[in-house]
């Protein structure tokens, strides 16, 4: 499955998730200031200015054969027959706080992911998207980090999700099957 095909809707679905945590609009210049994109794996997170709060996250493919399984069904759609296949995707979600709030915000999101408490909360906004916590989000781990001769604080929280990719086929359709007779011969 191609990168694109689960990394937008996820990236997007996580975004929503931290608006929905904070109270803020997902259009809002707070919300599009706060909660940013990192590059992915190998490339370090862009820094932030000293004094603002904010959160990166990062979001990469989990390589996990506990999900190496597929899910099919059949439907008709316009009157063609489909097949839907799905399967789950392991992804990994590192988020990063930075700024005089990075503990506070990073508690706050932690203790709100855990709980879907109605329509519109993080997990809720999660859930709406396809995709589910795989686990418990581990603890917030805060820390200094050294930028040059400026020390700033740094807090991250890492979960799992579990997204589901939905592929549909357009099949044929078989109306009758031939009878088929099964006879085994004992040639001793």
């Amino acid at each position: 499955m191609e990168m694109d095909s689960w990394f937008k809707p996820v990236s997007d679905a996580v975004y929503l998730a931290l608006c929905a945590a904070f109270g803020l609009n997902k259009e809002s210049d707070d919300a599009l200031a706060r909660f940013i994109p990192a590059y992915r794996e190998d490339v370090t997170t862009p820094q932030a200015p000293r004094n603002a709060n904010v959160c990166y996250f990062a979001i990469s493919l989990r390589q996990n054969t506990e999900y190496d399984y597929v899910e099919r069904s059949y439907t008709t759609e316009n009157g063609s027959p489909k097949a839907i296949i799905s399967r789950p995707i392991p992804v990994s979600v590192l988020l990063t706080f930075y700024g005089p709030k990075a503990d506070d915000d990073s508690d706050k999101f932690w203790a709100l992911i855990q709980w879907d408490s109605g329509p519109g909360s993080a997990r809720a906004v999660l859930r709406e998207n396809g995709i589910v916590l795989d686990g418990k989000p581990e603890r917030p781990v805060s820390l200094w980090e050294t930028e040059s001769t400026y020390n700033r604080r740094r807090c991250d929280v890492r979960m799992n999700l579990l997204c589901k990719a939905v592929s549909k086929y357009t099949t044929s359709l078989v109306q009758e099957a031939p009878e088929i007779n099964v006879s085994s011969q004992n040639n001793n």
